[in-house]
C-alpha cells in the first residue's frame, strides 16, 4: 500500500469515526472539579487552558460554555458537555479551551412537605459529613436512613453534586432523619 493510499484511508477512517461520534455521542463523563487529578491547568495570558486529554473527565461544570481550540486549529463555542474530553489523535480532539460563560448554580429551593429540596447542580449544598437522602434524575431514591440498617450511612461527600445531564444526577436531596 502506498503512502498516498494510507493517508487517504486514514482520512476516510477519521471522517467515518467523526460521523459515528455525531450520530452516537458518548455519554458525558462525571465532572471533577479543581481539586482532582484531572484539574485543568491555569489559563495563559489570553485565557486559554491547554488540555492534554487526561482520562477524559471534564474539569469544569458541564453546563458552562467554553470556546475550544481543536487539534485541527478550528475554534468552536459550545457547552462543555458537547465535547469529548479524551484524546483519540483526531482532528476533533479538544487541545485548549477558555471559559466563555460560567453558569452559577441556582439557589436551593425550600424543602417540600417531606423535606426534599430541589437541586439544580453545583457544589455540595451541605457540610460533607451530613447524612443525606438523594433522588436521582433516573427516579431512584437512595435513603441514607435505610442504608444505616446495612451498616452504611451515605454522607453528602459520598456524592457528585454537579450535573452532567445524566440519569445519575442528583435532582433533590433531604437531610436524613
Amino acid at each position: 500500500m502506498t503512502l498516498a493510499t494510507q493517508t487517504a484511508l486514514l482520512a476516510l477512517l477519521e471522517r467515518i469515526a467523526s460521523a459515528l461520534e455525531r450520530a452516537h455521542p458518548l455519554p458525558d463523563p462525571p465532572v471533577r472539579l479543581a481539586n482532582t487529578p484531572d484539574a485543568a491547568p491555569e489559563p495563559d495570558a489570553d485565557g486559554w487552558i491547554e488540555w492534554p486529554g487526561g482520562s477524559g473527565v471534564c474539569p469544569i461544570p458541564s453546563d458552562w460554555t467554553i470556546t475550544a481550540r481543536l487539534r485541527s486549529d478550528v475554534i468552536v463555542t459550545r457547552p462543555a458537555k458537547a465535547f469529548r474530553w479524551h484524546h483519540l489523535n483526531w482532528a476533533s480532539d479538544l487541545v485548549a479551551f477558555r471559559i466563555t460563560q460560567a453558569v452559577p448554580p441556582e439557589p436551593a429551593s425550600e424543602p417540600d412537605a417531606d423535606g426534599w429540596i430541589e437541586w439544580h447542580g453545583g457544589e455540595c449544598p451541605v457540610p460533607g459529613d451530613t447524612p443525606v437522602d438523594i433522588r436521582l434524575r433516573a427516579g431512584i431514591e437512595i435513603a441514607s436512613s435505610k442504608a444505616l440498617d446495612l451498616g452504611k450511612c451515605y454522607k453528602a461527600s459520598d456524592w457528585t453534586w454537579t450535573h452532567n445531564d445524566h440519569p445519575g444526577d442528583i435532582i433533590a436531596y433531604r437531610i436524613a432523619r
